[in-house]
């Protein structure tokens, strides 16, 4: 067993996570055009956005990690 490995694969889930419960205070992934045109469609992309990219995170380097940690 890896601990720094799973340690970080843990964190990456925090991270991950986070930003899937809060989409709306973490980086912008709209630019502010967007902001400025339309502001309720560009919040509903910034939450869509936000949530794929937390779950990216959780779920595709946070979950392998906590594996790798695990096997090895």
């Amino acid at each position: 067993m890896n601990g720094a490995l799973v340690l970080t694969g843990l964190l990456l889930i925090a991270v991950g996570a986070a930003m899937m419960l809060f989409p709306l205070r973490v980086r912008n992934y709209v630019s502010p055009r967007e902001w400025r045109q339309d502001p309720d469609r560009a919040e509903r992309m910034q939450v869509r956005r936000a949530r794929a990219v937390g779950g990216l995170v959780a779920v595709g380097f946070g979950c392998p990690a906590v594996l790798a940690g695990l096997v090895l």
